[in-house]
């Protein structure tokens, strides 16, 4: 009886213990934490069965356990405890039976809530007579060692959301950050930020703390309570009360006036720096509930290279605000290097004068060698006022900082004065104040001029006088009087017109005459009214004013091509304003008339209007003054009419600013020195100074010295510009010393059988006094008995896993071979696939982490091919790229890479790998097209479906190779368009077919260049694991793959909506690594309807396609339809043509069904080295979206491209590895140079090799390391005498 009540109650316990908690696949975190102790009460106790672990990697990774048990009693439940930290306890998860006789169970922890290498678990079943637990076991998993160069310095570890309530609301919810460092972080450098990710960064709650500076010290945490408004009784003392802890205020909490965290809403809390920049951030979700009330969410730090912490328990724990446990934090701090330059500021500011209706844009580019963190904007309109601060954001588009100061904070006001200041959190960098002038439309009555008492002029400027009626006005310049005198209006009129139904990107226009007068490309449902000044230099001295208005392309405002699609919208209200309020309306219109505007039925492309200034308008007259021809100094001006007289006196500055610097002209510098520079101007402000070293911008002072120079000649140069416009530049050509002395020599070896003599020599160039150190070394060729290796040629390149099957190891002949550098080599040739040669060293058991490792391979490859040295990163469990070269002439050359031991020793082991760099078809192989896929993704998701679908199914028969999409995946980057998309896309994922994509205008919010949900759902990370992804650029805004087909290698390069120069730079940087590739280019926007290229198609084939001679096709989608336009190339300019260039445009969403699923064919053709392109769609079973008989060729055609497969080879000369290591054998300070420096090495063993090398420095820094020796103990005393 007593038997079956324990067994009732037992059951009972585990049908209540899995009512609070739910299967693990239901969500992160759902099998909640319960106290089951450490040691069962189970009666019985059973470890004869078997527990199956495999951890899965690749792309679920997740766990999962497999348990079989040989019991033959009815088992009632079978769960699995599991726990990842001693300080968190075990978690369970209810297990699953398979079908079958036999009791077998399975359970699995999804990937996200693994976060530690090892995780501890026993199972645990109930019967109806007993419970039954096996013994503790653990596992190991792969990905999860700690880097700290890729842990933040500031983690987020704690946050409570649900605290407890005063008068109705969470009264002490906070916020726990964490400094990873060896030194003090001062926050007021970085922001805190609570987001809604649906509503994007700029509805952040943003926390900033430069006006209240926080300091966080090493190592430890710091609490940010969130009080809410109407709590503000409520003090440090509650919140240390409610937590039971000993917190300060200001040394480890602060009190942040907040509106509160969701209890229930998906959040996300970040520290990112005061330019936005992301530090680490923390992503969750609660669900209401009293269970979660007054419990901790806690975070581990990210080890995925990401800002993203992990959740590694939620709403389990207590709340413990400024304690961490060890789970949270890296094991050491880390290391911070010393940061003395200053950050580098460029004002990239428009600082012309601007209109009452214009508003003022600051923009400039901050760089630093290390970070930036802050920039701040200073201003003012009025030199009694103080300074306004902004703290300027970095734009996600440009990279760069933008403020807008709008016209209402510039009317009525004569000046903006402005200053920029950068900071990397160490170093602080200021720009000399600025101004701007602001053009405000005289106020004063009577006879008044166009410039003001004591004013700088320069060059040739255009003078007026003006008076309240229009009247006859003599202009006088030191009592001479002007002949050249003209009517004229005081200030520019502007144009105003009234428009709707505008489209994004259609570039519509205002002309005055031939003059293009500005654009208007916004999208606009509604009338919108746009005004623009007109200039006065563009206005009829006489007669009429014309105005016209352009309905544009997305091309041009005045595109006249056939085929080009021109913007449709209605016009209204147009009028001159002149600058006293005066409206003129058109002659012969009527201003609230509508007009069509467009390419459709009644409407228009360009609608012209003429306006007639009334004569008494003309109030002022002005001279065109070249004040070139005068004196530099003051000048007097005066206007006179029959019954007024006005005077001025204006200086002429003509000449730029002085500039003195310290560096004297072709003197020699040794040590440290600092750069410094004096820019005075006699007549005028100084409004802007540069200075550039060597043509690099500084920020002065600079501090430099000899050891971080190359020695010889250097150039300073400053630049200067005066408010008058005059520019000033100064360049002093100096000299620096070589201050790093030469190689160190070994002179003398005396070995004996324990000990070791060494002595070496060298020289410093200055003669310098050095000291020196000794430290030991290994060194592995391939004679050492430790080093394994291998042959082969794999399919990719680098090969997929670790080692391939097939290799073959090197013979001991092969071996000897490449034993020295001496011209004898073993080749590896094959002409389908990439040939590599592996080596495998096992160093000795004293190498450690802090030692300095670096490989050294010296061979050959055939003549331009990019032969690449790889390392096996055992955390990420792939082959990075450590260096590559580009093989010249068949000549021998060398790389030489420093490795990491954390990342790429394993069981004192490296992997390294040189290989080169086609597989021939059996059959022709084929590529696939689409583009422009948005209106599958809104509205016709079953024609988005059936095309991958299409291609998942014909790809073996088709021999598919590679699939494009050229952007605008969806159509209002909407989530339920992103999930259809990502459902779809993800076939070709799930079949391993290589694709490229990227965002198009559609993708990122048009002009707001929003990447967020792009990145979410296509960013580098979807891409990171896949073998033929070669390099992202911004979390895959662009990238390339690397395809090889048909012993064909491919160069796929993408990028996305919004190229500006640094994706240009990154274009060509990539682009030229790859020279013996086959590049084709994809963009979104390149080729027009008409066959030519767009203003950004220009651009980049200028700047991109013509300098890379291996670009064969660029691809292209945006403008609805279909073209092409081939461009012959000299690429060595000797008058004959070296290639064609292939630009094709391909977007079918015009057609029905947003294009009704048409995607261009392209098949490899290698007997005509062709590629041909057709076009089908798998919706309809047709081919050709234009039908042949009346379009001809415009779907199906074929472009040339060499496609011979080439052969490829890698041939090793030499191979070694060396360990530089930090364990010092001796020193020899204030040697003279040239003077030998010895030390003695004991203790050693007879008949043993051993390695060393020195360091030799001056009190200059400078520093020369010496190469590896090698040392041999004998069984005697015998010396070795060595001398060079």
């Amino acid at each position: 009886m007593v038997n079956v009540s324990r067994q009732i109650a037992l059951l009972c316990f585990f049908i209540i213990l899995f009512c609070f908690n739910q299967p693990a696949s239901a969500g992160p975190f759902i099998q909640t934490q319960v106290n089951i102790p450490d040691k069962p009460f189970s009666p019985f106790i059973f470890d004869q069965f078997h527990v199956a672990v495999r951890p899965v990697q690749g792309k679920s990774r997740d766990l999962q356990f497999r348990v079989s048990i040989s019991q033959s009693e009815q088992i009632l439940s079978a769960n699995l405890y599991y726990k990842q930290s001693d300080e968190l306890g075990y978690r369970l998860i209810p297990m699953e039976r398979l079908p079958g006789m036999k009791p077998e169970f399975t359970a699995k922890i999804p990937p996200d809530q693994l976060w530690n290498s090892t995780v501890h678990y026993y199972a645990e079943f109930l019967t109806q007579k007993s419970v039954i637990k096996t013994a503790e076991q653990s596992v190991h998993l792969n990905g999860f060692e700690e880097d700290l160069s890729h842990i933040p310095d500031l983690l987020i570890t704690e946050i409570v959301v649900n605290s407890k309530n005063r008068k109705g609301k969470d009264a002490f919810e906070f916020i726990e950050v964490y400094n990873t460092t060896h030194a003090p972080i001062s926050f007021q450098h970085y922001q805190l930020r609570y987001r809604n990710p649906a509503q994007g960064t700029e509805m952040d709650d943003v926390y900033s703390f430069h006006t209240n500076p926080v300091t966080i010290s090493p190592g430890k945490p710091y609490v940010f309570w969130l009080r809410k408004k109407g709590q503000e009784h409520l003090t440090v003392a509650d919140f240390n009360g409610m937590y039971k802890s000993q917190l300060k205020e200001g040394e480890h909490l602060s009190v942040i006036e907040s509106k509160g965290l969701s209890n229930s809403k998906s959040r996300l809390v970040s520290i990112t720096t005061n330019i936005g920049e992301e530090i680490s951030s923390a992503v969750f979700r609660l669900k209401p509930s009293w269970f979660s009330e007054h419990k901790s969410l806690l975070f581990k730090y990210p080890m995925d290279g990401t800002p993203q912490m992990k959740l590694i328990s939620k709403i389990e724990e207590e709340p413990t605000p400024g304690q961490v446990i060890k789970a949270q934090i890296p094991s050491e701090k880390k290391e911070i290097s010393q940061d003395i330059h200053k950050p580098v500021i460029e004002d990239m500011t428009d600082k012309k004068p601007v209109k009452p209706t214009e508003s003022i844009e600051i923009k400039a580019d901050v760089q630093d060698d290390q970070f930036v963190k802050t920039v701040k904007l200073r201003y003012r309109t009025n030199r009694k006022d103080d300074f306004k601060e902004i703290l300027l954001q970095k734009d996600h588009n440009d990279r760069l900082f933008h403020h807008i100061i709008y016209s209402p904070e510039l009317i009525g006001k004569e000046q903006l004065e402005y200053q920029l200041e950068g900071s990397d959190g160490e170093n602080q960098a200021m720009t000399m104040k600025k101004t701007i002038d602001v053009e405000q439309v005289s106020k004063a009555h009577g006879l008044r001029f166009n410039v003001e008492e004591g004013d700088t002029v320069s060059g040739i400027f255009s003078l007026k006088a003006t008076s309240d009626q229009k009247k006859n006005i003599q202009l006088m310049i030191d009592g001479k009087r002007s002949r050249q005198a003209f009517s004229a209006l005081e200030a520019d009129p502007y144009i105003a017109f009234d428009v709707k139904g505008t489209n994004l990107y259609f570039k519509n226009g205002v002309s005055i005459g031939k003059h293009l007068l500005s654009i208007f490309d916004d999208s606009t449902k509604v009338y919108r009214t746009y005004t623009m000044p007109i200039p006065e230099a563009e206005m009829n001295q006489t007669g009429p004013q014309t105005i016209s208005i352009h309905a544009g392309t997305k091309s041009s405002p005045v595109d006249r091509l056939p085929g080009e699609n021109h913007d449709d919208f209605e016009l209204k209200n147009v009028r001159m304003i002149l600058s006293n309020g005066t409206q003129i309306a058109p002659v012969n219109s009527k201003p609230q008339k509508e007009w069509k505007m467009g390419d459709g039925g009644n409407a228009k492309k360009v609608r012209t209007f003429q306006f007639e200034i009334p004569k008494e308008a003309y109030v002022s007259t002005y001279i065109q003054w070249d004040t070139r021809r005068l004196k530099e100094g003051t000048h007097f001006i005066e206007a006179k009419t029959a019954d007024e007289h006005a005077s001025v006196r204006v200086k002429v500055d003509n000449t730029g600013p002085k500039i003195k610097t310290n560096i004297q002209a072709n003197e020699q510098y040794k040590g440290a020195f600092t750069l410094k520079a004096k820019v005075t101007d006699r007549w005028s402000d100084i409004e802007d100074m540069k200075a550039f070293l060597d043509g690099k911008p500084v920020s002065l002072p600079y501090q430099t010295s000899s050891s971080e120079l190359d020695p010889g000649e250097h150039t300073f140069t400053i630049k200067a510009k005066d408010a008058a416009g005059n520019m000033s530049t100064l360049k002093k050509e100096f000299k620096t010393v070589h201050e790093h002395p030469e190689i160190p020599e070994r002179v003398s070896d005396k070995t004996k059988v324990e000990s070791s003599k060494q002595t070496v020599l060298t020289k410093d160039p200055t003669n310098d006094k050095l000291d020196y150190s000794f430290y030991r070394a290994y060194q592995y060729t391939s004679l050492h008995p430790s080093m394994k290796i291998f042959k082969y040629a794999a399919e990719t390149e680098p090969p997929k896993s670790f080692n391939q099957t097939g290799e073959m190891s090197f013979s001991d002949q092969e071996r000897n071979r490449i034993a020295f550098a001496d011209g004898k080599a073993v080749e590896t040739k094959d002409l389908q696939r990439f040939p590599y040669h592996r080596f495998q060293i096992k160093v000795h058991h004293h190498v450690r982490e802090k030692d300095v490792v670096e490989a050294v391979w010296k061979g050959s490859s055939l003549s331009g091919r990019k032969v690449t040295m790889y390392a096996w990163n055992h955390q990420q469990e792939k082959w990075d790229k450590i260096t590559h070269h580009f093989a010249k002439d068949q000549k021998e050359f060398y790389l030489k890479g420093l490795l990491s031991v954390r990342q790429y020793m394993k069981n004192q082991t490296f992997d390294l790998l040189v290989q080169d760099e086609i597989r021939k078809a059996q059959k022709p192989y084929k590529m696939v097209w689409m583009s422009d896929t948005q209106y599958y993704a809104k509205s016709y998701p079953h024609i988005f479906k059936q095309m991958v679908e299409w291609i998942r199914d014909q790809r073996d028969k088709l021999n598919i190779q590679y699939v494009f999409h050229t952007g605008d995946i969806v159509d209002d980057s909407k989530g339920k368009q992103w999930n259809r998309a990502d459902t779809f896309m993800r076939v070709l994922d799930d079949h391993h077919i290589p694709y490229g994509v990227l965002a198009g205008n559609h993708d990122v919010r048009h002009k707001d260049g929003f990447y967020a949900e792009y990145g979410r759902y296509f960013g580098a990370k979807r891409f990171a694991e896949k073998p033929y992804y070669g390099e992202s650029y911004q979390n895959n805004r662009g990238h390339y793959d690397l395809i090889s087909a048909g012993g064909n290698d491919y160069m796929m390069v993408y990028m996305g909506w919004g190229i500006k120069q640094n994706e240009i730079d990154w274009l060509n940087r990539v682009i030229s690594e790859h020279p013996d590739r086959i590049v084709i280019l994809n963009f979104h926007e390149y080729l027009l309807v008409s066959g030519n290229r767009s203003s950004i198609g220009d651009l980049i084939f200028h700047q991109v396609v013509k300098r890379h001679p291996n670009i064969v096709a660029v691809f292209s989608g945006h403008y609805h339809g279909a073209s092409r336009k081939v461009d012959e190339l000299d690429d060595d300019h000797d008058g004959k043509v070296d290639r064609k260039v292939y630009q094709i445009l391909a977007d079918y969403q015009s057609g029905p069904e947003g294009g009704q699923g048409f995607m261009r064919l392209i098949t490899a053709d290698q007997e005509k080295n062709q590629l041909h392109f057709t076009t089908y769609s798998p919706y309809m079973n047709q081919e050709h979206f234009y039908d042949p008989k009346t379009y001809g060729d415009q779907d199906e055609f074929s472009i040339d491209v060499d496609l011979t497969p080439k052969m490829k080879s890698v041939k090793t000369n030499y191979f070694e590895l060396n360990v530089y290591t930090n364990v010092l054998l001796g020193e020899a300070r204030g040697v003279k140079s040239g003077k030998k420096a010895s030390f003695e090495w004991k203790g050693l063993k007879p008949n043993q090799d051993y390695y060393w090398y020195t360091v030799a420095k001056d009190r200059f820094q400078g520093k020369a390391v010496s190469p590896i020796w090698k040392i041999h103990t004998k069984n005697d005393d015998e010396t070795i005498f060595l001398r060079k």
